[in-house]
């Protein structure tokens, strides 16, 4: 509700989404957070849900997907006082600065880099450059936010080895070495042996 309580609507919700992410294929909660760009729900509203589901996701020993959009003031002192998810998280579609980056790598957090790291206006690069490899996952957030070339098209995970390119060029490192530590840090966020390397 517009108070920071969660209504009868928002409990039983909350119920359902504990009884679905209770399945063993789920490997985190997300993604959640506080979105002051649109403001579709009030926002103490949207606190008193990412509260629940950070608590949630603690009850079932899971990681979290955050998403912080305009909200960053807001959002860090709010974990400050509730405390981190115990395991940990990412915070998606970064779009933080070198406050955010210096509090993410103090917190454990993992920060969640795609298309717009390649854009021209993009301060990404310096996030990217201050941050370093071992606090990077790569992520599409398809259908959005799709990487040069493809901007106006519709995003696609086979759009991924742009953002990878980029990475590796901004900390002058091979394509190689960044697939091997974004998915050794995606496999350890999300217990998750991939099979497919």
């Amino acid at each position: 509700d517009g108070q920071g309580r969660l209504t009868a609507e928002g409990q039983s919700s909350l119920a359902r989404l504990g009884e679905l992410a209770s399945s063993e294929r789920v490997v985190a909660i997300g993604e959640i957070g506080l979105d002051f760009y649109r403001d579709l729900s009030p926002r103490p509203a949207q606190e008193a849900a990412l509260q629940a589901q950070i608590e949630l996701a603690d009850r079932l020993d899971l990681p979290v997907v955050f998403h912080v959009r305009d909200a960053w003031e807001r959002f860090l002192p709010l974990l400050e006082d509730w405390g981190l998810p115990v395991r940990g998280g990412v915070l998606h579609a970064f779009s933080g600065g070198p406050v955010e980056v210096a509090w993410a790598r103090e917190k454990g957090l993992l920060l969640g880099i795609g298309g717009p790291v390649t854009y021209k206006k993009s301060t990404l690069p310096e996030v990217v450059a201050a941050a370093g490899l071992d606090l990077l996952l790569l992520e599409t957030d398809a259908p959005w936010l799709p990487p040069v070339p493809y901007r106006g098209r519709r995003n696609e995970p086979a759009y991924l080895g742009q953002v990878r390119k980029m990475i590796a060029t901004i900390l002058g490192v091979e394509e190689v070495r960044v697939d091997e530590t974004t998915t050794a840090s995606f496999a350890k966020l999300f217990r998750r042996r991939l099979d497919w390397q």
